[in-house]
């Protein structure tokens, strides 16, 4: 099933970004939730790790997320 309006959007660098989501859901994307959580968790956790930089993906994901954009489904049963 593909669900949502699709709209692609431009990066900052001009490069055309068309999200497909497949086998992630957007808000898990958006919120660094489900399969995401576990590593943005154990960023987090590491000292040697620098917290302006995990910032900086998780800014990347919301953005990338937030786009209209395909999320595709696996309806096979």
């Amino acid at each position: 099933t593909v669900a949502g309006p699709f709209q692609p959007a431009e990066c900052s660098a001009g490069r055309l970004i068309i999200p497909i989501f497949f086998g992630v859901e957007p808000s898990h994307v958006r919120h660094q939730a489900g399969p995401f959580q576990p590593a943005f968790k154990s960023y987090h956790n590491d000292k040697k790790v620098d917290k302006a930089e995990v910032d900086k993906w998780r800014d990347a994901f919301k953005t990338v997320a937030n786009i209209s954009g395909y999320s595709l489904k696996d309806d096979a049963t």
